[in-house]
């Protein structure tokens, strides 16, 4: 009988290394989507930054301050990119077994 235990223990450390990954994008998505409502109903200043991710919202792409924190994607619209990380994301509860 063959030892599976390597095998999980990269597997789990892989997968732990990806949530990481992902709650810092979350982090990121989640402060500058706020940061642009405040910004929106003018609350605070519309800085370059902000207003490039209203444009590329608008646009249907993927922002540049997220792609810094995202995974490396060669699909560009924000809808497809978007669902690559849920699928990855869902996977990743799958196997976790949560």
């Amino acid at each position: 009988m063959r030892n599976v235990y390597p095998r999980v223990c990269v597997c789990v450390c892989y997968i732990s290394q990806e949530l990481v990954r992902f709650n810092g994008l979350i982090s990121v998505v989640h402060s500058s989507l706020a940061s642009l409502q405040k910004a929106l109903k003018g609350q605070v200043l519309m800085s370059s930054d902000l207003e490039a991710l209203g444009n590329a919202m608008y646009d249907g792409k993927v922002p540049a301050m997220w792609r810094g924190k995202s995974y490396p994607s060669l699909k560009v619209p924000y809808v497809t990119h978007t669902h690559t990380h849920t699928h990855t994301l869902s996977l990743s509860f799958s196997v976790l077994g949560a």
